[in-house]
């Protein structure tokens, strides 16, 4: 009998019509298969991201070709410090930290724990709406995980437009 416990994957779409489709899609497996360099303190990390998407994360960031990784609503940290951890890339966050108790002191000493010389590194504090995209060069890799109302969701995806 099929319960609502179970956990069922489809696949749509063509995954292998460009690098960045075989890359993601083969991030997600290894992540799936439990694959992961990550070591326990980065899966630990109090956060509002899960281990697998950490696993998902670090893994496309590590093959991901010259990764260039945003990231709009860092919160504590966790999920930057699982992109980062061990991989060799240019990241950026964004956050103001207005949201949910904002733990900026956690997100620096999380990411700050995870940082290596492999890993060119900046955050902006501010609300992601004011942030000039279009001088902070371009990224490969983007997580939006800001305020969460529609008109926030639709931002996410305008306002970067020169960054992506």
């Amino acid at each position: 009998m099929i319960t609502a416990e179970q956990t069922s994957i489809k696949f749509q779409g063509n995954f292998d019509a460009s690098l960045y489709g075989v890359l993601l899609r083969h991030a997600f497996l290894r992540s799936l298969a439990l694959e992961t360099k990550l070591p326990e303190w980065v899966v630990a990390m109090k956060g509002m991201s899960g281990k697998k998407y950490r696993y998902l994360i670090n893994n496309l960031v590590e093959t991901v070709p010259n990764a260039r990784y945003l990231e709009i609503g860092s919160w504590a940290g966790s999920t930057a410090g699982a992109a980062i951890h061990g991989n060799k890339l240019r990241a950026i966050c964004v956050d103001n930290w207005s949201q949910f108790n904002g733990p900026k002191d956690i997100f620096k000493a999380n990411v700050g724990q995870a940082l290596s010389p492999d890993v060119e590194f900046g955050f902006i504090e501010n609300d992601f709406r004011k942030v000039d995209y279009s001088s902070i060069g371009k990224f490969n890799i983007y997580l939006f995980d800001g305020p969460h109302e529609e008109e926030d969701q639709y931002d996410g995806i305008m306002v970067t437009q020169s960054a992506l």
